[in-house]
């Protein structure tokens, strides 16, 4: 008798919280709160739409006698793209183009795990974490013991950038007795303006016939004395 008197006392405070909750509230932004959820929406969308915060919008459903539903109960009797709460299509675009599950989840707001089950339910194969280690290392510059830069083309493939400029240039790769030449003698200038493409025999010459001229022996030295680091 006591806990159903308890019981009762409880429902009516809780029935008078309500009241007053409603009473303070925007009626209409509450009504659209309430339809938008009904609907299918998420607390996360609904936040979204109303400037609110999600667990804003969970308070004021939760005052207003709203009953939750699980995710799970919403996806239920969906296509699997439906249920999803963010572009499949494209995550499975953006994984195949070479981002991990963490950056894709990151733009969707979603937990990696979820990407990753996207991923498995559309069939997509899964990199292994050697294989992702070497797609994030594409592209990574580092400065030879030669002072060159080298670019990491991945599979373990590492190339001299000066190379790589001058045959972009080019348009096709450097032929044999081919050898790159840094006009401001500086390793790390790999603009094609500072690319000069000569024989093995001339660079040699040209070495030669710089060091006997006082100003390029002099832009020679300068070059050498400074720090290696990486230009933007």
């Amino acid at each position: 008798m006591t806990k159903a008197r308890t019981q009762e006392h409880t429902d009516k405070i809780a029935a008078r919280l309500r009241e007053r909750f409603l009473a303070n509230q925007d009626t209409g932004l509450l009504s659209r709160m309430v339809d938008r959820y009904e609907s299918g929406a998420t607390l996360k969308q609904i936040a979204a739409e109303t400037g609110k915060s999600a667990g804003t919008v969970m308070r004021w459903l939760d005052q207003a006698g709203v009953p939750r539903v699980s995710s799970g109960a919403r996806r239920k009797g969906k296509p699997y793209e439906e249920s999803r709460s963010f572009d499949w299509l494209a995550a499975k675009d953006l994984y195949i183009s070479g981002s991990t599950t963490t950056q894709i989840a990151c733009h969707f707001g979603v937990s990696p795990s979820a990407i990753t089950a996207c991923l498995m339910k559309q069939g997509v194969p899964m990199r292994t974490k050697h294989e992702s280690n070497t797609l994030r290392a594409i592209g990574n510059h580092h400065i030879s013991s030669h002072g060159y830069v080298r670019v990491n083309l991945g599979n373990e493939v590492r190339q001299y950038e000066h190379i790589l400029v001058a045959e972009k240039a080019l348009g096709r790769a450097l032929q044999k007795g081919e050898v790159v030449h840094h006009i401001n003698c500086d390793k790390t200038d790999n603009r094609p303006g500072n690319l000069l493409i000569c024989s093995h025999r001339y660079h040699l010459q040209l070495h030669a016939r710089m060091r006997r001229h006082p100003y390029w022996r002099a832009v020679e030295q300068s070059a050498k004395a400074q720090p290696l680091k990486f230009r933007g």
